[in-house]
């Protein structure tokens, strides 16, 4: 097709153009593949009628604000380039490119890690361009190779060590001159009768040189092979007898060494096939894989009953109500902090459907509540059905409860104040009175029992008393 896929990607980037497809369900999974492909780019479910084209157009807008993606233009494959990002809220990412869910006003930053693969063949420099999606500023990125080591650079051709001028003296060996082998140039690739086998295996009764070279001069000549390079003392090691993945060897994310893939920067795994990087993991609000589950190889793996690309489905989940009432505030009765730092619709993509009450005969889903701020309770219903919408059915009207009448609670509050106190004196009076009827009975019970005349008092005592003088005669004197 013209213009191809290649071609549209070069123009968008070199317009800053963001691109979003608006398409119905049935044709989502092949969009979302060109999206993968095409940096910057999204995809929205577009209605039957077309009359959330509008919604889909103010939600790109909302992504574009408030994201910030880098991306890289002509890699030189020698090299290997990773990212660390630093987002607004302090927030570490390690091995994320972009940063989502911020404000105008925000400091993003990235470290950008290069690591050489390989060295050019041409021994040149390479250059690429380091560029954040959907803008002008660009920062080209020139890298020198070092591919040699300095000793090289003081190559003795005329020690006697490498037998009399028949090679060099680098770093501490001899490199030998073309039709010459041994530690020291001592022999001929011609000489058969220097050639001694018995170092060219490295266990007795094993094949000489592992079957993939000749022995000269005590050392193994590895064969040359279509496929790739054989090397190693004994021809035991090449760069192709590495494990594939997808028909590319080491996935093309890594490169062969002796029969085992080395993976470059941000790949591991025995193919080199699983990404380190958590980009594509992370949610539009930066959270990866809705905290529901765990990054694996740049997808998201879900806890228990969580499913979607990043975890975001779970209608049984025990925080889905507390997530969902956020969408419901802000999509149905523009309130709440999604409303407010403007991103709903990118975070809330669930279709709302209002009705005047839930069907509680639907099994479908969950049954969620939550008070607002004026006090009332909103009811609605959270369910992902098999087509994969999730869908929002939320009652119109919230339940409010009647306005509460303080001065009645205050009159109420007295009355039963007063009726309590009036309650306590009958009581105490009631106590009181029985307490006085039992003295008097134990009183009357007692002067029964008395054995003296009524009509005397056997306590009284009379006001004088006469005393006798037994000494007195009577005389004066």
């Amino acid at each position: 097709d013209y213009p191809s896929l290649a071609m549209l990607i070069e123009k968008l980037t070199e317009n800053n153009i963001f691109l979003f497809f608006a398409v119905t369900n049935p044709v989502k999974d092949t969009y979302k593949s060109y999206s993968n492909m095409i940096p910057g780019s999204n995809v929205e479910i577009l209605s039957q009628d077309s009359s959330n084209v509008l919604n889909l157009i103010v939600k790109a807008y909302q992504d574009i604000r408030s994201r910030a993606e880098m991306e890289v233009v002509n890699l030189p494959k020698e090299l290997s380039i990773s990212f660390d990002a630093f987002c607004g809220n302090a927030e570490f990412v390690e091995g994320s490119k972009s940063c989502s869910g911020l404000n105008i006003g925000d400091t993003v930053n990235f470290t950008v890690t290069l690591e050489a693969v390989d060295c050019p063949k041409d021994g040149k420099s390479k250059t690429f361009i380091v560029k954040p999606i959907l803008f002008k500023d660009t920062l080209e990125v020139t890298v020198n190779f070092n591919c040699d080591c300095d000793c090289e650079n003081s190559a003795d051709e005329s020690i006697t060590q490498c037998a009399n001028g028949n090679g060099t003296y680098e770093c501490g060996v001899c490199k030998c001159l073309p039709g010459r082998l041994g530690p020291h140039c001592e022999c001929r690739e011609s000489d058969s009768s220097a050639t001694d086998q018995a170092t060219c295996f490295p266990v007795k009764g094993d094949p000489i040189c592992n079957n993939r070279g000749e022995c000269l001069c005590g050392q193994c000549v590895c064969h040359s092979n279509e496929f790739g390079i054989i090397s190693g003392k004994f021809c035991e090691c090449d760069d192709f007898s590495c494990g594939r993945f997808k028909g590319k060897l080491c996935s093309g994310n890594g490169k062969c060494e002796c029969g085992e893939c080395r993976c470059f920067a941000n790949w591991n795994d025995i193919y080199c096939n699983c990404t380190t990087k958590t980009d594509s993991c992370i949610t539009a609000v930066g959270s990866v894989c809705s905290r529901r589950g765990s990054c694996v190889c740049g997808k998201c793996v879900c806890q228990d009953a969580a499913y979607g690309d990043h975890c975001e489905k779970c209608p049984t989940c025990p925080d889905a109500c507390s997530i969902k009432s956020d969408c419901v505030r802000c999509k149905v009765f523009d309130t709440g902090e999604l409303k407010k730092n403007g991103t709903c619709h990118k975070v809330c993509t669930d279709e709302i459907r209002q009705v005047e009450d839930l069907d509680t005969g639907n099994a479908n889903g969950v049954i969620c509540s939550y008070k607002d701020e004026n006090g009332c309770t909103v009811h609605f219903r959270y369910e992902e059905e098999s087509n994969g919408n999730s869908v929002l059915t939320v009652v119109k009207e919230p339940v409010c409860q009647p306005p509460v009448n303080i001065l009645l609670i205050v009159l109420c509050l007295m009355a039963a104040i007063l009726l309590c106190g009036l309650l306590a004196l009958l009581i105490w009076k009631l106590l009181v009175t029985l307490h006085d009827k039992q003295e008097f009975a134990k009183f009357e019970a007692e002067r029964a029992k008395a054995k003296w005349d009524t009509a005397n008092n056997p306590l009284y005592k009379a006001p004088t008393t006469t005393f006798t003088n037994l000494t007195y005669t009577g005389n004066v004197d």
